[in-house]
């Protein structure tokens, strides 16, 4: 049926079923994405937030393990060899890449321990002395390295991927001097064992 110019049409013969599908599948998807852009903005404040707090821990730790550094020459050799000459930014440098080498998780025990230590322990030095001898061991010895504050074990090196991480009853713990510290400070920090 053709319609002549001029002619009047009855909006209530038109068919807007298409348009209004589409406008209610534009709207649905618009708010969909806004409720994906919301939940990504949430992820990335929590992400910051995180990043905040573990900077904030990093850096606690650094300065409390310069602070015992100043205070005992042994364990400031331990984070980094004439640390008592070094200038304060190396100090923290050195501070932050043991902390990294160790983990946060790792690093965190050892400043408790060793704050406890400090606050403690007539014997404290031997113990640092100890646990810095033990970490030189480690990679000294051709089957154990540090990979973010584990100690891995590799009985083939270089043959294969057959590293494991190192339990609590290895015999590196009782074999080697300073073992006994360094398993009483990263594995058993509350004395449990």
């Amino acid at each position: 049926m053709a319609f002549q110019t001029g002619s009047r049409v009855d909006p209530r013969l038109l068919d807007y079923s298409g348009y209004t599908q589409g406008v209610t599948q534009g709207a649905a998807i618009s708010a969909q994405a806004l409720a994906q852009l919301g939940a990504e903005v949430g992820d990335a404040v929590d992400k910051l937030r995180k990043k905040k707090e573990e900077k904030k821990q990093k850096g606690f730790i650094a300065d409390s393990f310069i602070k015992m550094g100043d205070a005992n020459a042994e364990l400031g050799e331990m984070i980094l060899p004439g640390f008592a000459n070094a200038e304060e930014d190396e100090k923290k440098l050195a501070a932050n890449t043991y902390i990294e080498g160790l983990g946060l998780a790792n690093a965190t025990k050892l400043n408790m321990a060793l704050l406890a230590e400090f606050l403690g322990d007539d014997k404290k030095e031997q113990k640092i002395g100890n646990v810095s001898s033990f970490l030189k061991t480690i990679e000294d010895l051709p089957n154990y390295r540090m990979k973010n504050g584990t100690i891995l074990y590799d009985p083939t090196p270089g043959r294969g991927s057959d590293e494991r991480e190192v339990r609590a009853d290895d015999p590196i713990f009782r074999d080697y001097e300073g073992g006994q510290e360094f398993y009483d400070i990263f594995y058993d920090p509350k004395g449990i064992r």
